[in-house]
């Protein structure tokens, strides 16, 4: 009887750290970015009620000539510190209140990318859960 619940014991254990495991890597990005995620359902509305945002797509320049949401820019996250301090202080200024809403092939990149903004000063960042191949699943509109 000890025997079988040790047995037991040792496999509740295990599967437990399984899954405070996948439940950490899951969650890693939105701890990274410290920034609110929101729905591809969401940016979509925003996007079809012309709402004042930016959507910047954060892969690199041969993933977003591949096909990304239709409106975004391109801003890859290797580039963006030598690009943001190409900017002047000014224009710059200019752009940290505007809603930019992050977009990346999962959310990794995304979130990587709204800590770096939210360290130059952006205060209404939001990073896109689900990425641009779930954008794409859902039939959304795509420009390459």
């Amino acid at each position: 009887m000890t025997e079988d619940f040790n047995l037991s014991w040792g496999f509740l254990s295990t599967a437990f750290l399984v899954l405070a495991t996948i439940f950490a890597i899951r969650m890693m990005p939105r701890l990274i970015a410290g920034v609110p995620f929101v729905s591809l359902d969401d940016l979509k509305a925003k996007m079809d009620g012309k709402e004042d945002c930016l959507v910047i797509d954060v892969r690199g320049e041969g993933e977003y000539a591949g096909g990304h949401p239709r409106g975004a820019m391109n801003l890859p996250v290797g580039e963006l510190k030598t690009r943001l301090n190409e900017i002047s202080d000014d224009d710059l200024a200019a752009l940290k209140a505007t809603p930019v809403y992050l977009i990346c092939a999962t959310n990794s990149r995304a979130a990587s990318a709204a800590r770096t903004l939210k360290g130059k000063g952006f205060t209404a960042l939001s990073v896109v859960d689900g990425g641009v191949g779930k954008w794409q699943r859902k039939g959304y509109p795509m420009d390459s």
